[in-house]
This record gives structure tokens, sequence and C-alpha cells, in this order.
């Protein structure tokens, strides 16, 4: 029972206005747009104090829990290229055989809270769940609604990871991105090939703009922050256009900087203003 007369108490942010203690984030997007390995970033910089997509700093190192279809080698190679400290997983082989998903739900939730995690992921939910029919939406509630009970109960962030269909949306029922509370849509983004990925944002909090992210390879690996949409293509256009005069050091007529850098007249007149304006 809860008493109506008090006032709403802002969430515990892990990340502002996306994931929060006591709520559930859905991540789901297209194959192979990287949405685990997306995730793993996000991970990496809660778990060693890192900062993310342009974040401060976390000041203190979170614990996550990690749960996930695939068995410990697959997970593990990509903790190590990202850096991520996970230090409580459960994978393929080690989930009991016949166990029903709001028990597994329960068990790790409460299994979470015991070793002070602050975030739950299941990866992936459907194949988690066991959900014959996707676009059932009474079995998609049976499969959600223990998860947003368990995040509130144990004052845990829960984020189930899930797939894009041939629509270009949410794979099955509608019941998938209404139930949680804020659903991040991670799509390709540029030419085929790029390691971009355009990042969308949905829920019942104050809207934030999409972002541009870029997965780039190192020691660790990383997701560099590349801006809202727009500002990343003009980034990418300045920098084309910029490389262009340097190599020439000439004058050059706007249409032979379009033709060599493979930019549309009317974006190399709006670069070269930039420029101009930058100095």
């Amino acid at each position: 029972i809860s008493d109506l007369t008090q006032p709403i108490v802002e969430p515990v942010w892990i990340w502002k206005n996306i994931v929060a203690r006591k709520r559930v984030t859905l991540v789901a997007g297209d194959a192979k747009a990287g949405k685990t390995w997306t995730m793993t970033g996000f991970v990496a910089a809660i778990t060693t104090g890192g900062s993310w997509l342009g974040s401060d700093p976390f000041d203190i190192p979170l614990r996550v829990t990690y749960v996930s279809e695939e068995g410990r080698d697959d997970v593990y190679a990509r903790c190590v290229r990202f850096h991520t400290k996970i230090r409580h997983f459960l994978g393929r082989g080690a989930i009991p055989i016949g166990l029903k998903w709001p028990d597994l739900v329960e068990a790790c939730c409460s299994w979470a809270k015991a070793k002070g995690a602050s975030l739950l992921v299941f990866d992936t939910l459907s194949a988690l769940a066991g959900i014959d029919d996707e676009n059932d939406a009474t079995q998609v509630n049976k499969a959600v609604l223990p998860v947003l009970s368990c995040a509130e109960k144990y004052d845990l962030a829960i984020v189930p990871i899930h797939h894009f269909g041939r629509s270009g949306r949410v794979r099955g029922s509608t019941a998938f991105e209404a139930n949680p509370d804020v659903l991040v849509s991670v799509t390709h983004e540029g030419e085929p090939g790029s390691k971009k990925r355009r990042l969308d944002f949905k829920g019942r909090f104050q809207a934030k703009p999409p972002v541009i992210v870029e997965y780039t390879p190192g020691a660790p690996d990383t997701y560099a922050y590349l801006g809202q949409p727009n500002a990343a293509d003009s980034t990418a256009i300045d920098a084309a256009i910029f490389d262009v005069l340097l190599r020439e050091m000439a004058f050059l007529p706007v249409d032979t900087i379009a033709s060599e850098a493979g930019k549309r007249r009317t974006d190399v007149i709006k670069a070269l203003r930039r420029l101009h304006l930058a100095g």
C-alpha cells in the first residue's frame, strides 16, 4: 500500500533519463547493430568509473549482474575487449533446466541484491524467458511483468535486451514497447560497414534526443560520442572538406571540393561557412 499524498520521488539515475533503479529499460535493435556490445561499453563505464557518451566519469564504480543466453567464454571475451568488470555472471549451462521464468527473475534479482549490484541485464529477454510466440501479447506480458515487479521490489535497474524485426521496429507484440519504462533503439548509421550507430530513446521520462556513437577498437574498445545526428553529420562533412583543402593547399571551386570530398554542393557551402567562422 502506498501513500499517494506524498510527492513523487526522483528516480536514482545510473544513466540520466535512461537507466534508473526500480525501472526497466529495454534495449532493442537491428541484427548485428551492436546491442550487446553497446551494453558492454555502458557496463564498462559504470563498473570502472569511466565516462559514457559524453557524461562525467562515474564517481563510484557500480556492480552489475549479467544473465545471458550465451556461454561464459563469449561474454568474457567482450568484457576483456572493453575492460568491463562483471563479477556476477549467469550464462548458458548454469541456468537450471525447467526453472520457470518468474522464478528465474526472482532468483536473479535476489542474487544481484545480495551481491550489492545496482544493474541487472537479461540478454536476451525472449530466449531466457522462453517466449514461444513473440507476437502473442499475453506471452510477452507474462515475460515482462515479473521483470517490472522485481525491479521495484529489489531496487534494481533492469535492462532486458531484445531484437528488431524486418519492419525496423521492436520484433513481436507492441507489449514489448508498452511495458518497459524506457526503450533504447540501436540502429546502423552511415554507409554499409560503418561502425557508427544511432541511439534513439523513448519513455516515460524527460525526452532525450537521439545520439550518434562510433565503435572504436583499441585497448580498451570504446564507443565514441559523436553528438546528435545533425551535429555528427556536420562534423564528418567539415573533416572531409578540411582534408581536401589541406591536401590541395590552393583555391578550389566549390564544385571541385564537393567532387573530391564526395559531398553535396549545398553541404560544402554550409561547411565552408562553418570553417570560416571557426577561423
